[in-house]
């Protein structure tokens, strides 16, 4: 850990270094030996002051924030490297998942700071991947107005983090009012999601005096120095706006998935993500919550959307008629270009044939007789085949070969590492161990050795 004077002090946003290069913990100081601003990349452990808090209150249940390092315990969730050197061997702040309760709290207490100046920029780097990755808040007891109660200056909520590598920036510029404490502390505040796929790490956390760096289209911000004394004219707290959405709306419950990683030719190169997070559209990885289909760059839902002649079409009022956006017309059905009218011996398959589906169905827009064949997903599969499931119903069926995954509760998952608890939740019979009966998941004090990452590496027993 480094001190600092103030005059000595300049942040580097951009890398989450210092001019001088420096990766330590560095607690910058007044000419009186008083804390007055901090900047954590915890590469030499343990941020200066701060302590994890667990609070008395009934009904509420809580876990520590640790000091990470490289991949955490699972492959679908938490950072591979840090954001300070962008290395498996960097250090980050991380609350895991695994092994505790939904909605269990991880609270971070900073020390106290001397508010010698007007403004003040607090920020940091994040990583929230994960299915149910759910809240990351920083309160300050900086008051807006008159009240003492801690204010909100950060907020982020939902699984932002696109992969294992891509951390995100987030700042807010703070204001200190004349009625002030003269000191004041943060609160580093995450909370679990409903299933261990909800990892929150954070990285490079800065509170420095003077105001925040304009932030441009690059996608790192521009250096900063530390500035003098400017006195405040007019007291007021910045709100933050960096939440976008509540992670407990338009999500379904879905207690584990094991996506696949896929590629996206984003600007000449390759960048990889979970397919249960993101979506290839228009050259960029976008966010699976604003649709998981993609039409001509155009994300839409296939539940209530379609998409026909490069466009995205709303399905209760028009149909896709041999490749022609046509309007729907009540007691008529359209396909392939032809007209009939609406019968229940006879439906429209992917707009290519009529079929009758009291015998045969329609998968992946071929059609099928439904005594040799079913339909999970969009894949055909044989009746006879013993081997191979389907998990899960309608477009979200997977096919499973039964020697080496498992379903539950339309999960799969894999066999070597794990299991299904109560028929409802899957584990990690490695290091965790189930209630059959009460659907209980506690876990074990069992240490493993990696071998291959996910996607090119798996844990082994």
């Amino acid at each position: 850990m480094k001190l600092g004077r103030l005059f000595l002090a300049v942040l580097h946003l951009a890398n989450g270094q210092s001019e001088s290069e420096s990766t330590e913990n560095e607690v910058f100081i007044n000419e009186d030996g008083q804390p007055i601003g901090i900047r954590c990349t915890f590469e030499d452990g343990w941020c200066p002051g701060f302590y994890n808090q667990r609070v008395k209150d009934p009904g509420s249940h809580y876990t520590d924030w640790t000091v990470g390092r490289g991949q955490g315990d699972s492959p679908v969730t938490g950072p591979d490297v840090d954001h300070t050197l962008g290395t498996e061997s960097g250090h980050y702040l991380h609350l895991k998942a695994q092994g505790v309760r939904f909605l269990a709290k991880g609270e971070l207490i900073s020390m106290n700071f001397k508010l010698d100046y007007s403004t003040y920029c607090v920020g940091m780097w994040y990583h929230m991947m994960g299915k149910h990755a759910f809240s990351l808040n920083i309160f300050t007891s900086i008051p807006r107005d008159t009240r003492k109660s801690a204010q909100q200056v950060l907020k982020a909520s939902g699984a932002k983090s696109r992969n294992k590598t891509n951390w995100l920036y987030i700042q807010n510029e703070i204001t200190v009012p004349h009625f002030a404490d003269r000191f004041a502390n943060f609160t580093i505040h995450g909370v679990r999601g409903l299933s261990y796929s909800s990892d929150i790490a954070i990285d490079d956390f800065f509170f420095l005096p003077g105001p925040c760096p304009v932030l441009t289209t690059t996608k790192t911000p521009p250096q900063t120095t530390m500035p003098s004394f400017v006195p405040t004219t007019k007291p007021t707290l910045s709100p933050t706006t960096t939440t976008t959405e509540d992670p407990t709306e338009k999500r379904e419950f879905m207690p584990f998935l094991t996506g696949k990683v896929l590629n996206c030719n984003v600007n000449g190169s390759m960048e990889s993500y979970l397919s249960t997070l993101s979506v290839c559209c228009g050259g960029k990885v976008l966010r699976r919550s604003s649709g998981s289909k993609c039409c001509n760059g155009v994300q839409y839902f296939n539940r209530k959307q379609d998409c026909c002649d490069n466009q995205v079409i709303n399905t209760a009022e028009k149909t896709c008629c041999g490749g022609v956006i046509t309007e729907k017309v009540a007691g008529e059905i359209c396909c392939g270009g032809e007209k009939r009218p609406e019968s229940k011996n006879e439906k429209c398959c992917g707009d290519k044939v009529f079929f009758d589906p009291t015998a045969n169905g329609c998968c992946g827009g071929e059609t099928f007789d439904r005594a040799i064949h079913y339909c999970c997903g969009q894949t055909l599969v044989d009746l006879t085949d013993e081997e191979t499931v389907c998990c899960g119903s309608g477009h979200k069926g997977q096919v499973l070969d039964t020697r080496k995954k498992g379903c539950c509760n339309e999960n799969s998952y894999e066999l070597y590492a794990y299991s299904c608890c109560a028929e409802t939740f899957v584990y990690d019979k490695r290091e965790e161990r189930c209630d059959q009966e009460t659907g209980v998941i506690r876990k074990t004090n069992v240490n493993r050795q990696p071998n291959i990452i996910f996607g090119d590496k798996h844990w082994l027993f």
